[in-house]
């Protein structure tokens, strides 16, 4: 697992209540296939608009996502770092800070088993003790039925980008 930080002041344990942790192609962004070049980045339809809205609720914000393109040498895990910092520094421009990317560089092919490469709830568990939080305080968004199971495993809420109504459903959980 690679682990990225863009804030590394943030006081993991003052007024943490939830952890919203999204993954990242065909969730926050649009996925063209081993999605890594900047210029290439475009986001997915929507989350501009639910950004803006989490934003006033002070959450604490990750990401958490497979990135086997790596693992198959198509792009290194500097261009992982590069396209992420700039999906970084756009999220800003709505005014939510993710603290933390962690990504899986692994190829699922190669025969390399490892922990975090979702479904496996490897990175959702490392993201909780990073943050110092509970795994049914946190709030996995992603796209697909990998993702889902990560977040049934680690015993943390799923909820599909595609929810009609998500930004409703995040206000349901994080107002308990």
């Amino acid at each position: 697992m690679i682990f990225q930080e863009f804030n590394p002041g943030f006081d993991k344990g003052s007024n943490l209540n939830w952890l919203i942790v999204f993954d990242r192609d065909n969730t926050l962004n649009q996925d063209s296939g081993y999605t890594h070049k900047v210029e290439d980045f475009s986001w997915k339809s929507g989350v501009p608009e639910l950004l803006a809205l989490l934003a006033p609720l002070h959450l604490n914000f990750a990401i958490a996502s497979n990135q086997s393109g790596i693992g198959k040498g198509l792009y290194s895990v500097d261009d992982a770092k590069t396209f992420n910092s700039h999906l970084v520094t756009k999220a800003k421009e709505f005014g939510v800070a993710f603290s933390v990317i962690v990504f899986c560089p692994h190829d699922p092919k190669s025969g390399l088993l490892c922990d975090c490469r979702k479904p496996s709830s490897g990175m959702l568990i490392f993201l909780s003790e990073y943050f110092s939080i509970n795994l049914n305080r946190m709030i996995f968004i992603g796209d697909s039925d990998v993702d889902k199971l990560a977040a049934e495993s680690a015993g943390s809420l799923f909820l599909d980008i595609n929810e009609i109504n998500l930004f409703q459903s995040i206000i349901e959980r994080v107002d308990q």
